[in-house]
């Protein structure tokens, strides 16, 4: 139906904006299936509508979108359950270049979006499952990278399944759907990893993303000057200068951080996207340590917390974690407190991306 087709098209647009922004890639083929080449690849078949008692059986069925054959001609009582999958689905496969190796990371990822009353711990264990199956074909399929993979790169795989709510309305812990997955039954490649970004967690991503546009005609330079901050660590040091996007490690994290060159007025500085509630001083403590250790706090640097699921008083526990941690540190009048006191900590505006279905499908006609 159309209608269907608008509604999952929403979250194509949205993870377009959305990643692009993180300065991820696409490598320019959306919805895309590939075949499978693994024999142990099956999926379960799915249960037959039920029928008038009159109506004569079909003399075979039909497969799922052509995905997927009888398992065997004489199945066992297993067997019959199971059909055989002939291809795998890539929505998009975003990339990015990894900060800390020379790899680059490829993102198979799969899109959906879902009202409220279909976000089930059904349809997340089986969404999953089937992510990893892809996973583990991608990893030996020529096909899948002749189809994504640039020539001459070290590569990984990482999987991500993209859960958006349409209508808005899905507010419930998303956490206690996950903890249900079985997580035997997921053939992830010993070297991959499956991430799952969730309604909550594409809300928080989406308003960094609009807050980051705004910005950009304020504080920040030319997205081309601005970079996700890796600094050197002890065991690992940032080698490839050319590694600009936030990683999905950092995206799943409790901050995101961007560094960025003066701007006219505008001293150089770091921009901090800070997630966590801020209803303890405690958060901020180790906030401010991250910040102290990597040198991020010094002289003619400017650096901007900015917040949005925070509490209403969360300025004020910010405040009082920069008391303790100035007083536990250096005294109230070094120089090093005037650094401290002079970050600034802001709650930001909380939008919510709005998407016709109605423009999507004229768009699309």
């Amino acid at each position: 139906m159309a209608e269907t087709g608008n509604i999952s098209k929403i979250a194509e647009i949205l993870a377009n904006d959305l990643f692009s922004r993180f300065l991820w890639y696409d490598t320019g083929g959306w919805n895309q299936n590939w075949n499978c080449v693994k024999e142990d690849h099956f999926v379960k078949k799915r249960a037959p509508k039920k029928k008038p008692a009159d109506a004569t059986e079909p003399s075979s069925e039909k497969s799922d979108a052509g995905a997927i054959a009888a398992a065997t001609s004489s199945p066992s009582p297993e067997e019959a359950q199971l059909r055989k999958i002939l291809t795998h689905p890539s929505d998009v496969v975003f990339y990015y270049d990894e900060p800390y190796s020379l790899i680059r990371t490829y993102i198979n990822t799969d899109l959906k979006s879902y009202k409220k009353g279909s976000i089930s711990s059904f349809a997340i264990a089986a969404a999953i499952e089937s992510l990893a199956l892809t996973l583990e074909c991608a990893e030996v399929s020529q096909e899948w990278q002749e189809k994504f993979v640039h020539e001459e790169k070290t590569y990984r795989i990482v999987g991500l399944l993209f859960i958006y709510n349409h209508d808005g309305e899905y507010d419930e812990a998303f956490d206690d759907i996950l903890a249900k997955v079985n997580h035997d039954r997921l053939k992830i490649p010993r070297h991959s990893r499956i991430f799952v970004l969730g309604p909550r967690d594409i809300r928080w991503l989406d308003n960094v993303r609009l807050d980051l546009k705004e910005l950009y005609f304020d504080v920040l330079p030319s997205e081309k000057y601005v970079s996700f901050y890796y600094p050197d660590l002890v065991r690992k040091k940032k080698v490839q200068v050319s590694a600009r996007a936030a990683t999905l490690e950092m995206l799943t994290g409790p901050w995101i951080i961007l560094s960025f060159p003066a701007n006219g007025q505008n001293p150089p500085g770091y921009l901090v996207y800070f997630r966590g509630p801020g209803k303890h001083t405690e958060e901020f403590l180790y906030l401010i340590d991250y910040l102290m250790h990597y040198q991020i706090v010094k002289q003619g640097t400017a650096i901007r917390i900015r917040t949005l699921q925070s509490q209403a008083n969360a300025p004020a526990t910010f405040k009082r974690a920069v008391d303790e941690y100035i007083e536990n540190y250096d005294g109230q009048e070094s120089e090093f407190a005037t650094l401290l006191r002079a970050i600034s900590f802001e709650l930001m505006p909380q939008i919510k991306s709005q998407f016709s279905q109605i423009q999507i499908g004229m768009k699309r006609g």
